[in-house]
C-alpha cells in the first residue's frame, strides 16, 4: 500500500506559494549570513562546504600555525565535532584528514526551521486540527511502512534497531541499547531536526509517541522519560516487552 499526503495539500495555490516563500527565505539567510570569525567556526565551515582536509591545508586557510591548527583540531575531535582518517590512494604514508560528525551538523542553523513552522501554521488556519492531523498520520504510515520494509515480522529487537537506524537517517542522532538489569531497550535521540516545529505543534512529540507504539505493536510498554521540548539534553524511550508482538495495523 502506497502512502500519501492528503490531495488538497497538493491541490491548494496557497500552500505551494508559502512553500516558495519559505525557499527564497532560506536562500537569502544563507547568502546574508556573516562569515566565521573564530578559528573554530573557520574551521567547521571549511570542512562543511569544501569536505575533507589536511591540517595543514586547514592552517593555511584560517591563517594560523600548524601547532595552533591542531590544538584546535584535537580540542574538537575530543567534543565530538570532528573526526579523523587516513586518505585513501595516497602513496607512502596516508595523510590523515578532517571532517565533520553527524554532531557537528547540528551546530548548523537550519534553514528548514522556519518552512516547517509556517507548513505547519498554514495547514492548521486553512484545513484546520483535522485536516493537519490527516497530514500527520499521513507521515506516520509513511514512517511505519518503511521500517516494515527493513524488519518485516521480525521480534522487537530488530523492530527497535530498525527504528532507530531510520530515526538516524532521519537526523534524529538515535541510538539504540539494552539495559543490562531490566532487559529494557533504551532508544535514545541525541538531537531533534524538527524542534521548532516542535515547539510551535505539541502534537508533533504526541504523534512521534504514537508512531512508535504502532511501530512495535501491543507486546510492548513505552515510556518517555527525557524530553527535549522540557528542557532534557536528549529524547529517551524505555521500551518494556510484556508480551510477544502482535502484527502492526498500518
Amino acid at each position: 500500500m502506497t502512502c500519501s499526503a492528503p490531495s488538497f495539500l497538493f491541490n491548494n495555490v496557497r500552500v505551494h506559494k508559502l512553500l516558495r516563500t519559505g525557499w527564497r527565505k532560506c536562500s537569502k539567510r544563507l547568502m546574508d549570513s556573516n562569515q566565521p570569525r573564530s578559528p573554530r567556526e573557520q574551521i567547521l565551515y571549511l570542512l562543511k562546504v569544501a569536505g575533507p582536509r589536511t591540517s595543514s591545508q586547514l592552517a593555511e586557510s584560517v591563517g594560523v600555525t600548524k601547532v595552533a591548527i591542531r590544538r584546535h583540531l584535537v580540542q574538537m575531535e575530543a567534543e565530538r565535532l570532528l573526526t579523523r582518517q587516513d586518505r585513501r590512494g595516497a602513496t607512502g604514508r596516508p595523510p590523515q584528514v578532517w571532517e565533520l560528525t553527524p554532531t557537528a551538523q547540528s551546530v548548523f542553523e537550519d534553514g528548514h526551521a522556519d518552512l516547517s513552522v509556517r507548513f505547519l501554521h498554514a495547514v492548521e488556519q486553512e484545513f484546520g486540527l483535522a485536516g493537519l492531523g490527516q497530514v500527520l498520520d499521513a507521515v506516520v504510515r509513511g514512517d511505519i511502512e518503511r521500517a516494515e520494509r527493513e524488519a518485516p515480522g521480525a521480534d522487537v529487537a530488530t523492530r527497535v534497531a530498525a527504528l532507530a537506524a531510520l530515526r538516524r537517517d532521519q537526523g534524529y542522532m538515535a541510538e539504540h541499547t539494552r539495559d543490562s538489569d531490566t532487559g529494557a531497550h533504551l532508544l535514545v535521540e541525541n538531537h531533534c531536526p524538527v524542534n521548532a516545529a516542535a515547539d510551535a505543534c505539541d502534537s508533533l512529540c504526541d504523534r512521534e509517541l504514537q508512531f512508535f507504539e504502532r511501530l512495535l505493536g501491543d507486546g510492548v510498554r513505552i515510556e518517555r522519560t527525557d524530553h527535549m521540548q522540557e528542557g532534557d539534553r536528549c529524547c529517551v524511550y524505555v521500551i518494556t516487552e510484556t508480551r510477544p508482538a502482535s502484527g502492526v495495523d498500518v
